[in-house]
C-alpha cells in the first residue's frame, strides 16, 4: 500500500468520526424541533448538577447548546486534520475526543428532553 493510499484511508477514517458526531447532532436538532411546542419555556440547562441547584434556561438557550457542539466538533474536525500531517496518533486522538464530547453532551440533553416530556 503506498503511502498516498495509507494518508487516504486515515483522512476518511477521521472524517468517519466527525460526520458521525455532526449526524448525531442533526438527528437531535430533529428531536428538539418536533417536541418544541411540548418543552415548558425554561429548561434545566445541565441534568443533574453536584450541589443540586437547578438552573434554568429558555429552551432557546437549550437548542443553542446543540450549535456550540456542532462548532466544537468542526473545531476537532479541523484540527485533526491538520494534526494528523504530523502526528496520525494526535489526529485520530482529537477526531475521537470530538465525538466522544458529542455523545456526552448529547446523553445529558435527551435525559433533559426525557424528564420535560
Amino acid at each position: 500500500m503506498s503511502s498516498i493510499d495509507k494518508d487516504k484511508k486515515q483522512q476518511d477514517w477521521l472524517d468517519g468520526w466527525i460526520l458521525a458526531g455532526g449526524s448525531l447532532v442533526v438527528l437531535a436538532l430533529g428531536v428538539l424541533l418536533f417536541l418544541w411546542n411540548k418543552l415548558p419555556p425554561e429548561v434545566p440547562w445541565l441534568y443533574s448538577l453536584p450541589w443540586g441547584e437547578q438552573q434554568l434556561v429558555s429552551k432557546v438557550w437549550f437548542g443553542a447548546g446543540l450549535g456550540g457542539v456542532m462548532i466544537i466538533l468542526g473545531l476537532c474536525g479541523w484540527f485533526s486534520r491538520t494534526l494528523s500531517k504530523e502526528d496520525a496518533r494526535a489526529g485520530v486522538l482529537l477526531s475521537r475526543g470530538g465525538f466522544m464530547l458529542t455523545v456526552i453532551y448529547l446523553l445529558s440533553f435527551f435525559q433533559v428532553l426525557r424528564l420535560m416530556i
